[in-house]
């Protein structure tokens, strides 16, 4: 049986109660690794607050445990300052290498090429299709937050999905949200979101992402402010063709001190959120 397990935002930086509640996620999910070749973590995005060096620096060591066995893609955060809205490119490049490099995942996002690897069970002749996108805009303060996945990086995508086993489950992961708008809208929602799902359409077993764990949920009393509420980490399902995809938002890990366990055992593809407290 292959088992992923997702967890998003770490953020780690200056913030020293952060930096322990992510370290002590991480201790937790290293412990269940021992022994158990086809067991592999995925973090996606912000593993960092600010992409400076010696954040990267606490988040390589927090994540060693899983050096070999580890997905990875950047977040907004990753690549700038300023709370990830300042796009700077020396940060960018840092987290392909060393960073990402330093835990052996060696594909460069940079360019918003995919990324795409074949996890095989010998145990009972399966296996589970990995494919990353980089949703990270090049863009300045203006851009702020949002993400952007680009046509280059679409239509690639779409000829990997026409070429590959229908027959074999996919799991997609990305930094941004996928399947609804973000909050502010204007602010955080991934730009081409219709886009991609027309690409993703009856392809996709998974979606895993991070980014913001709110969503808009209506108006403050007579003021008609827009508000939103937290949303817990679940295993929410998203409506996509004739398909019904798993949809994790892994934002909230950190600060619940829980993950996604993705299951393969070659017949089917569960998850369920499991607490390290």
């Amino acid at each position: 049986m292959i088992e992923i397990f997702h967890v998003s935002d770490l953020h780690f930086g200056k913030n020293a109660h952060q930096n322990r509640k992510a370290k002590s996620l991480l201790d937790a999910i290293s412990q269940k690794f021992a022994k158990h070749a086809n067991r592999y973590l995925l973090v996606t995005g912000d593993s960092t607050q600010h992409g400076r060096e010696s954040e990267y620096e606490l988040a390589a060591q927090a994540l060693s445990p899983f050096k070999g066995r580890v997905f990875i893609t950047p977040g907004n955060h990753d690549y700038g300052s300023f709370s990830g809205i300042k796009y700077s490119v020396q940060k960018a490049l840092h987290f392909d290498n060393p960073f990402a490099c330093a835990l052996r995942f060696t594909h460069r996002f940079f360019n918003k090429n995919v990324f795409v690897h074949l996890l095989q069970d010998q145990s009972n002749h399966s296996a589970l299709m990995m494919i990353g996108l980089n949703s990270c805009s090049k863009e300045s303060m203006d851009d702020w937050a949002r993400g952007e996945i680009g046509d280059n990086q679409r239509n690639e995508l779409a000829l990997i999905l026409a070429q590959c086993d229908a027959r074999t489950p996919k799991l997609l992961f990305l930094h941004h949200i996928p399947t609804r708008a973000a909050f502010p809208d204007f602010i955080m929602t991934l730009m081409d979101r219709e886009e991609l799902t027309e690409v993703l359409r009856g392809s996709i077993d998974v979606l895993a992402f991070g980014h913001q764990g709110k969503m808009e949920v209506g108006f403050r009393d007579k003021s008609r402010t827009s508000r939103a509420q937290s949303r817990p980490m679940q295993v929410r399902r998203f409506e996509n063709g004739r398909k019904r995809i798993l949809a994790l938002d892994a934002n909230g890990s950190t600060a619940e001190q829980s993950y996604y366990s993705i299951k393969w055992n070659g017949k089917r593809l569960n998850a369920e959120v499991v607490s390290v407290t």
